[in-house]
């Protein structure tokens, strides 16, 4: 029995209410919702609580999950994109803040100056991101973050395949303007 095999088993024995294959699901796809959605909202505990929310809404929604009409990975990453959605308008945006690095200890291995030189060019990356409009932003980030195919990315934005392709094409044009810019800004 193939991997794509035992998923659709899983699918159906979770869909009849069998929470010991929603869990293996979980297993399977929580890693990589919790990435999507902590790509859309980078604060921790945040994407926690929100991936817990996306959870139980797709054990309640997945009864009515129909295979024929949709992959099962593209129909989870839409609930979790539709629900950040609805998080973001029901809640006041608040100003972004970073994380510290939690539990370095000094006496480690851990090249400090290089944890922080990466967090620092990830840091640059989220503000270059921030500087794009929302629909390339996503994807952008469905595509070279989140590693999601055009076909995937199309069903989460709502859009066709070809617009896809176009929005990428487009946000790599403005990504480049815009770190060209800041390069600029760098030397002045």
């Amino acid at each position: 029995m193939t991997e794509q095999d035992n998923l659709k088993v899983l699918i159906e024995q979770a869909q009849n209410g069998d929470e010991t294959a929603f869990g293996e699901l979980y297993e399977v796809y929580s890693n990589r919702l919790y990435a999507f959605i902590f790509s859309k909202t980078t604060h921790k505990q945040t994407a926690e609580d929100l991936l817990q929310e996306v959870l139980v809404k797709i054990w309640k929604a997945l009864p009515n999950y129909q295979d024929k009409q949709v992959q099962f990975s593209s129909w989870l990453y839409a609930i979790a994109n539709n629900h950040i959605k609805d998080h973001y308008r029901s809640t006041a945006r608040r100003p972004q803040t970073t994380e510290l690095i939690e539990n370095i200890d000094k006496t480690s291995n851990i090249d400090l100056e290089e944890t922080v030189n990466k967090q620092y060019v990830a840091n640059k990356l989220v503000c270059l991101l921030d500087g794009l409009p929302d629909n390339y932003r996503q994807v952008v980030e469905c595509r070279f973050i989140n590693d999601l195919s055009v076909a995937e990315t199309a069903h989460i934005t709502q859009k066709t395949q070809l617009s896809v392709r176009v929005m990428q094409t487009r946000a790599i044009y403005k990504l480049k303007k815009l770190m060209s810019k800041e390069d600029s800004n760098l030397y002045e």
